[in-house]
């Protein structure tokens, strides 16, 4: 094809996209008046001017993808993301063999996934992230794109079946966004394998079994997410293996036995996520000790007992959450050092003991749930002076004395308070 013909084809293209869309404002400029070079979201070659980009996300585009996209031959990148568009996606997509990067998130997409997609060797990142596509993921496609592909996010869909083991031959994946779906069966031990890992979400989907065993051996994990599945057994040692662990969410599976003391080997830990599962024991030393925890510490929603350990090394964690367990004895009052703090729930255990008093000198503290205890003494008058406390509930304790009248406690609800008849206090009905 000449010169003159590619340049006059890939315009006819770029107008027939424009025709097959019913809502198209941000478009205005796609004309004959102007070179289709300069036309919104195109970006063409230096040399032959041929479109090798075309970025339309966040247009308010509204209606489907027509297959003579696939004939824009020299195009690199396609991203019609945050869109309406809606439809399948053209199989003739497949025909690109010289992208780089497609992204079609946040749609309203339906369909299968193109196997074609497979032919797009050079693809180094494909979105599809919330849209509405069904089936499973072709085999060709994580059989056919090992080469470069390093991002690959399918999250909020509608995709069901087995994860293809496949997935562990790309070798240069660094982004796996397979959540929100509807895969079942056990998570492949060949993801374990791939050396560049770096994100891992397989959340809210129908997954059974056990964490694989040698996902210790993915050094580059950062973010790992297995929350919402039915997961079983215990945790794997392997996990305190991954020096670069910054988040770890496991929340609402059914895994059991004791928290692995391995954990406080992931010193780079962040954020812990461990609620809704039955695991048992207390919660090991080295885990409570970890030093760089900013976020949140959720043991919430398990069969957990013992002593609630000294957190004084958590200084920059935001919440601690260890509710409905089984723990007694008495609250640290070194909780104190976690200066960050802003969020401490324990309801729903056996502590006891006084309220300590050093926690009113936390400057953060916004929310403080101690209800559905054994807590005795007075109700420390500090927490009336604390600017920053929002919420507080200290019912169903054993708690004495006079209840403060300033502070939080002129805008909680009796609620807050009740179940301890030892209270007193003029606006308290017991």
């Amino acid at each position: 094809m000449s010169c003159q013909r590619e340049l006059m084809n890939d315009l006819l293209i770029l107008l027939s996209l424009k025709h097959s869309l019913s809502s198209a404002n941000s478009l205005s400029d796609w004309s004959h008046n102007v070179t289709n070079c300069n036309w919104t979201g195109v970006t063409c070659s230096h040399c032959r001017q041929r479109v090798v980009s075309l970025n339309l996300t966040d247009n308010q585009l509204t209606g489907t993808i027509p297959s003579s996209l696939g004939n824009l031959s020299s195009l690199n990148t396609l991203d019609l993301s945050d869109n309406n568009l809606h439809g399948g996606i053209p199989v003739e997509l497949g025909m690109l063999t010289q992208l780089n990067w497609l992204s079609l998130w946040r749609n309203q997409l339906t369909g299968h996934i193109p196997s074609s997609l497979s032919n797009c060797t050079l693809l180094q990142e494909l979105e599809l992230t919330d849209n509405n596509l069904h089936g499973g993921i072709p085999v060709e496609l994580v059989s056919q794109l090992s080469k470069l592909l390093s991002i690959l996010y399918l999250d909020d869909n509608k995709i069901k079946g087995k994860i293809p083991s496949g997935i562990g031959n790309l070798t240069w994946l660094t982004d796996l966004g397979l959540s929100d779906n509807r895969f079942n069966g056990t998570i492949p031990s060949t993801l374990g394998q791939l050396p560049n890992l770096e994100i891992l979400y397989l959340y809210r989907n129908n997954l059974r079994g056990t964490i694989p065993e040698n996902f210790g051996q993915a050094k580059r994990l950062g973010l790992l997410s297995l929350s919402g599945n039915m997961l079983s057994r215990k945790m794997p040692e392997s996990l305190g293996n991954l020096p670069q662990l910054r988040d770890l969410y496991l929340r609402h599976n059914q895994l059991s036995g004791k928290i692995s003391a391995s954990l406080g080997r992931c010193i780079t830990l962040e954020l812990v996520d461990l609620s809704y599962n039955k695991l048992t024991g207390s919660i090991p030393r080295e885990v409570s000790g970890l030093p760089n925890l900013q976020f949140y510490f959720n043991v919430s929603n398990n069969l957990l007992q013992g002593y609630l350990l000294e957190m004084r090394k958590m200084v920059m964690v935001q919440a601690i959450d260890v509710s409905l367990n089984k723990f007694s004895g008495e609250i640290p009052a070194a909780l104190s050092s976690c200066i960050n703090l802003q969020y401490l729930n324990v309801s729903w255990n056996s502590f006891g003991g006084p309220i300590p008093t050093p926690l009113t000198h936390l400057k953060n503290f916004q929310d403080i749930d101690l209800s559905k205890n054994n807590f005795s003494g007075s109700i420390p008058m500090a927490f009336k002076d604390m600017k920053t406390l929002q919420h507080i509930n200290f019912s169903s304790n054993r708690l004495t004395g006079e209840v403060p009248r300033e502070g939080v406690f002129m805008t909680v609800d009796e609620s807050a308070i009740m179940g301890n008849l030892g209270l007193c206090g003029t606006w308290i009905h017991l």
